[in-house]
C-alpha cells in the first residue's frame, strides 16, 4: 500500500467474460485509468476461466485503484446460476432462438452490486465494461450523481424499462439491505417469471417502484426528461455523455455510438472528431 495515494472513497464495479475483455474490456479499465480520479476504485469481476497476459497494461496498470476479484466470490450467485441453467427458456432459448428479454442469468449485475456494497460500503457504481472514458472526470462527479441524502441513482426510460449500463447505490443509507434483499428475491425465488421480462433491468424497475410507494426521494433518475430517441440510448444523452460513451449492441463494432443516437447538442470534443 502506497501511504501517499490518495484515499478511496467510491467504488465503480463491472464484469465481463473473457472474450469480452478482449473485445472491450481492456479498452473500459485503460480509459478509467486514464481518465478518472484516483479517490475512485475500479473492482473488476473476474471469471475463474479467464487468462490474462501478465504482460497486459491493462492488468499491470492501475495499482491500488484497480482491483481483480473472482466472481466465484459474489454471494449466491454461483447457486443461482446453477440452477436456471437447467431451464433453457430461463437462459433466453424460445423457440431455437435467442431472446435477451427472457434471459434470468443477466441477474449476474444485481448480484454483484450486492456483494460489492457489503463488502466496500460507501457509494458503489456499476458500470458496463463496454463502457469507454473519452475525458476526465471530475472529482465531483460522481457526488452530484448520487448526492448524500439519496439511496441510487439510475438512467430512467419513459417508454421503455431502465438502463443499467449506469447506477449507484448509497450502502450508508438503511434502505440498501431490504431493497437488495427484494431485488435478488426476485430472482432467487423464481418471482422474475410474474413480469414482461426476466432480466435485471426489469426487476430494478419493479422492486424500485415498489419502494418509491413508501419511500419516495430515494431513487434519483438520471434519465429524466431525456428523449431517448433512436435506439434508446440515454446514456449518451444524459450527463454521463459528457465523459463516457457506451458502446452497446453493435456500437462496438463501431468503436464509436453514432451522432443519430445523440438528441440533444453535445458540445465536448469526442462527439465532434
Amino acid at each position: 500500500m502506497n501511504d501517499g495515494a490518495p484515499a478511496i472513497t467510491k467504488t465503480v464495479v463491472t464484469s465481463f467474460s473473457p472474450k469480452g475483455y478482449e473485445e472491450y474490456g481492456r479498452n473500459f479499465i485503460l480509459s478509467f485509468m486514464d481518465h478518472w480520479p484516483a479517490t475512485v476504485r475500479l473492482v473488476v469481476y473476474y471469471e475463474p476461466a479467464q487468462v490474462f497476459d501478465v504482460t497486459d497494461k491493462a492488468m499491470e496498470a492501475g495499482g491500488d485503484q484497480v482491483q481483480w476479484r473472482p466472481i466465484g466470490e459474489v454471494e449466491g450467485l454461483d447457486a443461482y446460476l446453477a440452477a436456471v441453467q437447467y431451464f433453457p427458456v430461463f437462459c433466453g432459448q424460445v423457440n431455437g432462438q435467442y431472446n435477451i428479454q427472457q434471459d434470468a442469468r443477466m441477474a449476474r449485475k444485481a448480484f454483484i452490486e450486492a456483494h460489492a456494497c457489503k463488502t466496500f460500503g460507501g457509494k458503489v457504481f456499476w458500470i458496463d465494461s463496454d463502457v469507454i472514458t473519452h475525458s476526465d472526470v471530475p472529482e465531483s462527479f460522481l457526488d452530484d450523481m448520487l448526492p448524500d441524502d439519496k439511496f441510487c441513482c439510475f438512467l430512467g426510460r419513459e417508454k421503455m424499462y431502465t438502463e443499467s449500463g449506469f447506477l449507484g447505490f448509497n450502502a450508508g443509507r438503511d434502505i440498501c439491505q431490504g431493497f437488495f434483499d427484494n431485488y435478488l428475491g426476485v430472482f432467487k425465488s423464481g418471482a422474475f417469471v410474474t413480469l414482461n421480462a426476466w432480466h435485471d433491468c426489469v426487476a430494478f424497475d419493479a422492486v424500485r417502484r415498489a419502494i418509491e410507494q413508501f419511500m419516495p426521494g430515494q431513487f434519483v433518475n438520471l434519465g429524466f426528461e431525456i428523449d431517448p430517441g433512436p435506439g434508446h440510448h440515454v446514456f449518451i444523452n444524459a450527463v454521463l455523455g459528457k465523459y463516457m460513451d457506451h458502446l452497446k449492441g453493435p456500437r462496438k463494432g463501431l468503436g464509436k455510438s453514432p451522432q443519430n443516437d445523440l438528441t440533444i447538442a453535445r458540445p465536448e470534443s469526442y462527439w465532434h472528431s
